[in-house]
């Protein structure tokens, strides 16, 4: 019995033992962390950290916000939902290359082409999505009169699935219930010069398709050389192009179209410009340059105009729009002035477009580059901004 009660007893007191030393270890841990908490005030570390997270933050959202970000949670794979797309219709009741196609573009703009059953025609305008991912297509321009649809004034489309579009108004040769699929723009990609043998090699009209959905073309003026550019969309047939800049006085062309029937190394313009008016052939090429000459052939002339402001003297140098290709945008805002403050004048830059620069300044963190009259883009020295020649 005595040996069962001191074995008890010194159970017992090992229990307490144990029991202390885990209520210490409590009040251990409770003092640590109190005395992290009153520690943070000796060192003045955390308002140091905070600050350094706060200059981050700030250099970041400049960059988000002159290199616009996409809009990436309506893309199918491969290609944006609604940025320079092209849909077109594979009903049984087209020849191959009339078919009708819808092209969409960023700025919300569209271009559709309509088969009239004795002709192609256009409508144009701008879009909208509606809540179930479906367009709503406002129609401010119709290329033709005397048909059905020609007095259309609003165009539905809804999506189906991830490369459909239906249209859900009647047209001319289209009507509600057809289908649309999504056509991969670097489909389209390639370089083409006129076959217009009045000009030399270096004074004719050309145009190039780049892989990242914009196109640059250089066209012949008589008295110089002038230069579009901005976003192409592909419809397997068509190359529908989104004029954005114009390097020359004054432009009304907002669409250049060119198409192919059958040969796919020549295609055919379908719109009215200057030297290069609707019929001229354009013959495909491994490469061609499309800055615009001056009229010695020596050396490109001074860009005038809507990208780089009135005929002036002032200095200029020559350079190229450059966005790296794990950025994620494809384009740079164009502002009035200097600054993140300064209005955003809706224009964009993209990957490739030549530029005239004729003065640069920092300002927020970038350096911003004048390009025309109250026309400034964004460059962070990295991942965009101009290469210079």
């Amino acid at each position: 019995m005595t040996r069962k009660g001191n074995s008890a007893s010194r159970n017992g007191e090992k229990m307490k033992k144990i029991f202390m030393m885990s209520l210490s270890a409590v009040l251990l841990l409770a003092g640590c962390s109190s005395g992290t908490a009153a520690g943070t005030q000796e060192p003045e570390q955390e308002p140091e950290n905070t600050e350094e997270t706060e200059v981050i933050e700030l250099e970041a959202d400049p960059q988000e916000t002159e290199l616009e970000t996409m809009d990436v949670s309506r893309m199918p794979s491969g290609g944006e939902y609604y940025g320079n797309s092209s849909w077109t219709s594979y009903s049984d009741m087209f020849v191959k290359g009339y078919e009708p196609s819808i092209a969409l573009f960023n700025d919300g703009t569209f271009y559709l082409t309509e088969n009239l059953l004795s002709g192609m025609g256009s409508y144009t305008g701008t879009f909208e999505m509606d809540d179930a991912y479906g367009l709503v297509c406002k129609v401010k321009s119709v290329s033709f009169k005397g048909y059905k649809g020609d007095t259309v004034k609003e165009i539905r489309l809804s999506r189906v699935g991830a490369y459909q579009l239906q249209l859900e108004t009647d047209l001319c040769g289209s009507s509600a219930g057809n289908l649309f699929s999504w056509v991969p723009s670097a489909a389209g990609a390639g370089s083409y010069i006129s076959k217009d043998d009045n000009f030399e090699e270096v004074y004719k009209p050309a145009v190039v398709f780049n892989n990242d959905g914009t196109f640059a073309m250089k066209e012949n003026f008589y008295e110089g050389m002038g230069r579009y550019s901005g976003a192409y969309a592909f419809d397997g047939n068509q190359w529908i192009c989104r004029v954005q800049a114009a390097n020359y006085n004054r432009t009304d062309t907002d669409f250049i179209v060119f198409s192919k029937f059958g040969d796919q190394d020549v295609i055919y313009l379908h719109t009215d410009l200057c030297a290069s008016r609707k019929g001229t052939e354009f013959v495909k090429t491994d490469s061609v340059d499309v800055t615009t000459p001056g009229m010695d052939g020596s050396a490109p002339g001074a860009p005038m105009g809507y990208e780089a402001g009135p005929v002036t003297n002032d200095e200029y140098k020559a350079g190229t729009v450059f966005i790296v290709a794990n950025a994620s945008s494809n384009r740079i805002k164009v502002r009035s002035g200097p600054g993140l403050s300064a209005p955003d004048t809706g224009d964009r830059m993209y990957n490739g477009q030549r530029v005239a620069v004729y003065e640069e300044t920092v300002k927020d963190g970038y350096t911003w580059y004048r390009i025309g009259v109250d026309r400034w883009m964004a460059g962070n020295g990295k991942s965009f901004g101009v290469k210079y020649d």
